[in-house]
């Protein structure tokens, strides 16, 4: 599983609560505007005359209304926490992979430094055994 995945879930997870939320708050103000503009054209009349609900039951459906929105606001605000603590994680993760491959680096250096010491130490062999045999070929 991909260091992204859970990442990528409490983002949608928070992009589908935040539409509910505004599918909510939307609902709620129709709903706010609606039985304000009924109150006053009713003067406050015990049932709500449109649908025959009584007034009492409109409000505690808006009542609660607000209680589910405030949940769900919650619930945003913790999916959110937690995408913060996981890109924290992720980051310091990132940052473990960057110092190792720094390491790397400095290792892959090393080595070829090493590889131009070899190669430098067989041509001082090779002109060291030349010279030998020219020694020796003109030794008697």
């Amino acid at each position: 599983m991909s260091h992204f995945e859970p990442i990528k879930r409490h983002y949608e997870q928070s992009c589908d609560l935040q539409q509910s939320i505004r599918q909510q708050d939307d609902e709620f103000s129709e709903q706010l505007e609606t039985l304000n503009a009924r109150w006053n054209d009713n003067a406050g009349q015990a049932f709500y005359p449109r649908y025959g609900v009584p007034l009492q039951d409109e409000v505690q459906r808006l009542q609660d209304n607000t209680s589910n929105f405030v949940t769900t606001t919650g619930e945003l605000v913790n999916a959110l926490t937690d995408v913060d603590k996981l890109n924290e994680e992720l980051s310091k993760e990132q940052s473990q992979v960057d110092d190792l491959a720094h390491q790397q680096q400095s290792k892959n250096s090393e080595i070829a430094a090493m590889e131009r010491r070899i190669e430098s130490t067989h041509e001082d062999i090779g002109n060291t055994l030349s010279q030998a045999s020219s020694i020796a070929a003109s030794v008697p």
